[in-house]
């Protein structure tokens, strides 16, 4: 999004004044019975799309609010969430049901897990800023004062330990001639070298708004190398895309999850698409992602249904439905 250059000034001071926040005290939720480990994890990661002085945000961040709180992952990773106040907001609209992963709170990224899923944070999340990005000068593009990078923390649920990273990589700016190849691929790099580490976890997943098309073949393999990119096979079944333009198509996937396992199994997992009808209506810019997957021993063994297919009800319209990936891939061909 272009910013007046006079709105980029205050949305800099912003952005940069909530490199490090808490939450404000919401109302002190119910105790809750954690669910049994069964070695699955649903995970939702969503470019939220909350721009500073961006009157929509509030009502979206509500909205956005209401649909975790219904499809009731286990992990909730969130990028674009810029200011404290907005944290604050999800934090507690969603307090009865998700926690703060706790720790730094950097580069507009915002984790939560779910109070009782059998998952658990372990420890405190830490942050690292990547070392490339678009020039600070350019503040009606806002990467350059942004302090992007990734946010790692660990998930246990007394069997497995799972490794999560959630990130949100330098954005194109393909009308500005601003592109920013080389500074995308640095940032995959030091990604990559970060994945590539030894967490002592079963398991590695890292997802976010990566803003890399798998056709541009350098930067995807770079990032998938070593890695199972769970949305491929979704991907090029439906021929969608995640990000929502201006006019309201659909155009790059650019949003991702990615895993490991430390045994160097398959992993299996089933990915849906949360739908907006349009660029920020009702939720964001981005469809959101949800993906389950097994983490467990037992490899294969058909999943339960999630909400069949993915139905959003309530307060911001009719019912809107996200297509089996077969349907919505034949659908495709005929456009």
């Amino acid at each position: 999004m272009i910013f007046p250059r006079a709105a980029a000034f205050a949305a800099a001071a912003a952005i940069q004044g909530c490199a490090s926040i808490g939450f404000e005290s919401c109302d002190a939720p119910a105790a809750v019975s954690r669910s049994a480990a069964d070695g699955e994890l649903r995970i939702v990661s969503w470019n939220v799309h909350a721009l500073p002085f961006d009157r929509s945000r509030h009502q979206r961040l509500d909205n956005i609010a209401g649909e975790i709180a219904q499809r009731s992952p286990d992990v909730v990773l969130l990028q674009e969430v810029w200011l404290a106040h907005d944290a604050a907001r999800l934090g507690c609209r969603l307090a009865a049901r998700y926690e703060p992963v706790r720790g730094p709170r950097r580069g507009g990224l915002l984790a939560l897990v779910r109070r009782s899923s059998a998952w658990e944070v372990h420890g405190e999340a830490s942050f690292e800023q990547y070392t490339a990005s678009a020039p600070w000068y350019r503040l009606e593009e806002l990467d350059g004062i942004a302090g992007k990078g990734f946010q790692g923390f660990t998930l246990a649920d007394g069997a497995r330990r799972v490794a999560v990273v959630n990130t949100h990589l330098q954005a194109q700016y393909p009308a500005r001639g601003n592109p920013y190849d080389a500074e995308r691929l640095q940032q995959i790099r030091q990604l990559s070298a970060y994945a590539a580490k030894d967490h002592g976890a079963d398991a590695l997943l890292v997802a976010g708004d990566f803003n890399v098309r798998e056709e541009e073949r350098a930067h995807y393999a770079a990032l998938a190398t070593g890695l199972t990119d769970l949305t491929q096979n979704y991907r090029r079944e439906c021929r969608c895309g995640t990000f929502v333009d201006r006019s309201g198509a659909e155009t790059w996937w650019i949003d991702y999850v990615f895993a490991r396992r430390a045994d160097r199994a398959p992993v299996v997992a089933r990915v849906e698409r949360i739908l907006n009808r349009r660029r920020d209506d009702p939720f964001s810019d981005h469809h959101g992602l949800m993906v389950q997957l097994s983490v467990g021993p037992q490899l294969g063994t058909p999943f339960a249904p999630l909400l069949p297919p993915f139905t959003r009800r309530g307060d911001h319209g009719a019912d809107a439905r996200e297509q089996d990936p077969e349907q919505r891939a034949g659908n495709a061909r005929t456009r």
